[in-house]
């Protein structure tokens, strides 16, 4: 049986990667994001959601990110017939205007209140997980378990010796998911100049989100 997959929104570093070890200490797959546009949703010319499985079994944002708030990420999500129930989904804010709180209500998403409680927290999951089906699959599989890193790096696209820059985000020991300004493609291959934690030499693209600034988040699988 699959384990309980959880995604986290927030453009702080520091707390991505304390909402990660946390939860992945409460054996929960945690994947990570510091923007909402990874989301298929974000775009503008999206319609409802194409996905006939839910990402994750539980979403956690902060309301302040770069383009698109919190609870307007949840609200289009809803709109959009996202295949997880606002019930499991969750704000974090230190500072909720009384908009904010009526339109959560009307959601029906949680509302975390910064500074929190592990305990607090963990009451939530709690809740969150007796509606939680784990003999159904999410719409991501994922076979290993990838790793927060925010490392710069540098790769070669094909065989060309021109050298571009992006920026891994998390990685596994078959994988890893980064983010770049190059023009990427499904199933294009790229050859990493920089040398990484799982000996990765060249990899290709599995699946990826153009950005509206026109920059790529992408997965890869090693080759």
């Amino acid at each position: 049986m699959r384990k309980k997959r959880v995604i986290i929104f927030d453009d702080e570093e520091m707390v991505l990667d304390f909402m990660a070890e946390t939860l992945s200490y409460m054996d929960y797959e945690v994947l990570t994001f510091r923007e909402p546009d990874v989301c298929p949703i974000y775009r503008e010319d999206a319609g409802l959601c194409n996905n006939k499985k839910p990402c994750a079994d539980i979403i956690i944002t902060d309301m302040a990110m770069h383009g698109m708030r919190g609870i307007e990420m949840i609200q289009k999500q809803a709109q959009r017939e996202c295949r997880l129930g606002t019930r499991n989904k969750a704000v974090m804010s230190g500072n909720f205007s009384d908009d904010d709180i009526r339109m959560i209500e009307e959601l029906g998403c949680r509302m975390i209140q910064k500074p929190f409680k592990i305990s607090e927290l963990s009451e939530w999951l709690n809740e969150c997980e007796q509606r939680i089906d784990l003999s159904k699959p999410v719409g991501i599989r994922r076979r290993e378990p990838r790793h927060p890193v925010n490392m710069e790096i540098r790769f070669a696209v094909d065989s060309q010796n021109t050298a571009y820059s992006a920026t891994v985000k998390n990685i596994s020991s078959s994988g890893l998911c980064l983010e770049t300004g190059y023009p990427l493609v499904e199933r294009q291959t790229l050859y990493f100049n920089t040398g990484l934690a799982n000996s990765c030499r060249a990899a290709s693209v599995c699946w990826l989100y153009v950005r509206n600034d026109s920059s790529f988040t992408a997965g890869f699988s090693c080759l």
